[in-house]
């Protein structure tokens, strides 16, 4: 499904430049270039094309915290709130994320088909979470928070756990996920259970599928992964009970469920999908937080000499030509793109460019000035400047080319 992918996220990269030699008609050619690299804030990361490349139906950056609404990137635009003013933290790739204080900040999002595993038979939710206690101060029943999930009284669906690292069932920092009956009670659920420490960034996706039955998950499964890696598949049943998912009223929170306990640490890249995603795409999505974005545009130049009159030397009569094109080498998209000549103004007819995509503009033709003549060097200065989201980026190119001088007796 195609969507425009021009929102987002938040690191500076660094500006590159990528000049081409100019190749004049009749002349030998000398090049120099200059190039300015300044910072800028940036849009969609590797990793978000990643996610995006997979067609989640909701997909939550988490990176908007101090804006108090968070948009929605995936297909069904479900928009969610920040409560409590939680602060803003970066995760491995350099996007932003939001830090939770574990006690009165999260983020909640209103109830839709979407975020119902009822609505398809299968969905599986992502995201990356960073513990910064392993203690929680403001936990419940045996020493657990529930950092995510969906349900309240007579409304319960599902939830992502983790356990502090002294609890009442010696389940020191489990994480797990839960799939639930409406009324509440036991739920059945998937577990990894490995050393934490505090400020570790975790991967971590939750599977419910009701569809897959058979063998030895006659009811369906829930599967848990972490970091692409597939820990734990469980049947949709616990202690004779047959877990039933329906759908509810409840609203999606992340930081809490439902305010009985409160998660401290960081959540990011929270996303949902209405089928159950393969082990290879999960572990494609956790090697692409490894890959840093980058912002990054290119200008080169070709500049021609015109030889009006076919005497081979150069004058007052011939004409130079300057073709510049403009090209986004980095793995962001960039917008507002201008190009501008200091001897003439440039036309461009895409002003938008995606990773991967040049523009080549209209040339830019002019008559050689006395100073070009006599020297035999024609110079041409082109400047672009594009923008990403909340900052700019620039590039210039200086071409200079040999021509023959008209030499007089």
């Amino acid at each position: 499904m195609a969507r425009s992918r021009q929102l987002v996220l938040g690191s500076a990269a660094v500006l590159t430049a990528m000049l081409l030699v100019a190749t004049p008609v009749h002349a030998s050619t000398t090049t120099t270039t200059t190039t300015s690299s300044p910072s800028t804030t940036l849009q969609l990361s590797p990793y978000d094309n990643a996610v995006l490349d997979d067609d989640p139906s909701v997909y939550w950056t988490l990176g908007a915290a101090a804006s108090g609404g968070e948009a929605d990137l995936g297909t069904a635009g479900i928009t969610g709130t920040y409560s409590g003013s939680p602060s803003t933290t970066s995760l491995p790739n350099g996007d932003s994320a939001t830090q939770f204080d574990g006690a009165t900040q999260y983020f909640e999002a209103a109830d839709a088909d979407a975020l119902s595993p009822t609505t398809t038979g299968e969905i599986t939710i992502e995201a990356w979470i960073r513990p910064d206690a392993l203690q929680f101060p403001n936990s419940e029943s045996s020493g657990y928070v529930n950092w995510m999930g969906k349900g309240e009284t007579g409304q319960y669906e599902y939830l992502g756990r983790m356990y502090s690292l002294t609890n009442t069932e010696n389940r020191p920092n489990r994480i797990s996920g839960y799939s639930f009956n409406t009324s509440g009670g036991l739920g059945a659920g998937s577990y990894f259970q490995d050393p934490v420490s505090t400020g570790e960034w975790i991967h971590y996706a939750l599977v419910i599928n009701t569809n897959n039955k058979g063998g030895a998950f006659p009811n369906g499964y829930t599967k848990v992964y972490k970091n692409g890696v597939l820990r734990d598949q469980d049947d949709l049943s616990i202690r004779g009970v047959t877990i039933v998912p329906e759908r509810g009223d409840a609203p999606f929170r992340a930081g809490t469920r439902d305010f009985a306990s409160w998660f401290e640490g960081a959540i990011g890249k929270i996303a949902v999908y209405d089928t159950e995603l393969t082990p290879q795409q999960l572990s494609a999505h956790t090697a692409a937080m490894s890959v840093p974005a980058s912002a990054s545009i290119a200008l080169s130049s070709q500049v021609t000499w015109i030889d009006r009159n076919g005497n081979a030397k150069a004058d007052g009569s011939d004409r130079s030509e300057a073709v510049y094109t403009v090209s986004n080498i980095g793995s962001l998209a960039v917008s507002d793109i201008a190009v501008q000549s200091s001897q003439n103004a440039v036309t461009c007819t895409v002003t938008t460019l995606a990773p991967g995509q040049t523009v080549t503009c209209a040339p830019v033709v002019r008559k050689l000035t006395g100073g070009e003549v006599s020297s035999g060097k024609v110079t041409h200065h082109g400047i672009v400047s594009a923008v990403s989201r909340g900052g700019a980026l620039n590039d210039d190119v200086t071409t200079v080319i040999d021509v023959p001088r008209h030499r007089h007796r």
